[in-house]
């Protein structure tokens, strides 16, 4: 409930407000004070821009929904199509809202469709919002950048005087306006993705929750004065760049265990004869968690090899994870992973295998040469009818 309540305040808030200038009800006063100040055109636009497009980075069903409610020029040449996206997200607060009710398990397919929708309008918004950031960042390089200027009397940036074509500054300011979106929309990700692995429906509320505040936040600003907004994008911005390797590894985890889960894809996967791939839980040998490789079993006892390529594209490197007493493939109730014993008796997470091994867990133990055993939800489940099958045989004492 709390997520479809603060949805709710902020597409109204917006609608009353305005994204920009226009419509606003914010303090003239403040309002008053940015718009005397001594700052150039471009600035004001770029502001807007920028607003726009993290807001649509954040959340792009709802971002999409508000601008055409709001008839943006934007998605004008969209309609009727991007009513669609309005039908989505009334059917993402209804999933949401009724999920509340729901054990985390049953919702999981639902979240994982979410995750997928999310991917879609990501790319759609990137197509309708990138070029104009980018139409804005390349105005404000070619005319306004003062380190750019060297070109004597002819006053022609000195890009353009190396290179005579505008071309290239144009080609230059491009991949900058597609790292913004990508990172905020990456960073806004890992969020569907801890919703899709936790088990709780509370959970899952309060996480999507934070998302809707953040855009509620942004929305408000922008509409008291798009600088307020922009100053908002820029920190977003800055810490989704400085976060970009782990929500690039989460958002790579949460695509894999979804596609699996979605597509089933352990009714048609083998195991035997293939290179077993997981992922790291923690960090361990200086390798961050949740990176992705193939594991083998190492000729000491008690390790595994480990072989990842950073980013997934570059060299491949080897490193040896060693295991504690006792490790075991672990057989959960949605995937494997491969546990170890500290010496205080608890189960390590070391590995998590994707969706596709459920089934395949001896398999798994075999390759590894590692034992199988139940884990979680599954074991809670085996012991509570082990016990229920010795009460009803259990034999009646005699009356005396």
């Amino acid at each position: 409930m709390k997520t479809a309540w603060l949805t709710g305040i902020v597409l109204c808030f917006c609608m009353v407000m305005g994204w920009g200038e226009e419509g606003s009800t914010a303090d003239p006063t403040l309002t008053e004070v940015l718009e005397s100040a001594d700052t150039p055109p471009w600035l004001n636009e770029i502001s807007k821009v920028l607003v726009k497009e993290t807001g649509v980075a954040i959340s792009p069903v709802i971002g999409l929904s508000y601008l055409a409610i709001t008839d943006d020029p934007s998605v004008a040449h969209l309609k009727p199509w991007v009513w669609a996206v309005i039908g989505l997200f009334v059917l993402v607060l209804v999933k949401d809202v009724g999920g509340v009710a729901l054990p985390g398990l049953l919702k999981k397919p639902l979240d994982a469709v979410e995750f997928f929708q999310n991917q879609g309008l990501g790319a759609l918004c990137a197509a309708l919002f990138v070029p104009d950031l980018h139409r804005e960042l390349y105005a404000l390089v070619a005319d306004h950048a003062p380190a750019a200027q060297w070109a004597g009397d002819a006053g022609a940036p000195f890009f353009l005087a190396a290179t005579g074509s505008e071309g290239i500054l144009y080609l230059l300011t491009f991949p900058l306006s597609i790292a913004i979106f990508c990172a905020v929309w990456l960073l806004s990700n890992t969020i569907n993705v801890l919703i899709l692995l936790s088990p709780f429906s509370t959970v899952d509320a309060c996480l999507k929750s934070i998302k809707v505040a953040c855009l509620g936040v942004l929305a408000g600003l922008g509409a008291i004065h798009p600088y307020l907004g922009a100053g908002l994008s820029v920190i977003l911005v800055i810490v989704a760049f400085l976060l970009f390797g782990w929500a690039f590894r989460l958002y790579h985890f949460g695509w894999i265990f979804a596609s699996d889960l979605i597509t089933r894809r352990h009714k048609r996967f083998h195991a035997a004869g293939k290179p077993i791939r997981g992922f790291l839980d923690q960090e361990l040998a200086d390798v961050p968690a949740r990176t992705y490789g193939e594991l083998s079993h190492h000729e000491d006892s008690g390790t595994v090899r480990f072989r990842y390529r950073p980013w997934l594209l570059m060299a491949p490197r080897d490193v040896s994870i060693p295991l504690t007493h006792s490790p075991k493939v672990g057989r959960g109730l949605v995937h494997v992973t491969i546990e170890a014993t500290e010496t205080d008796g608890d189960l390590n997470t070391y590995f998590h295998l994707p969706p596709r091994y459920s089934g395949h867990e001896r398999v798994v133990g075999k390759q590894l040469d590692l034992d199988v055993v139940d884990i979680g939800i599954r074991r809670g489940v085996k012991v509570a009818m082990r016990w229920v099958r010795r009460a009803f045989r259990r034999k009646p004492q005699a009356v005396a």
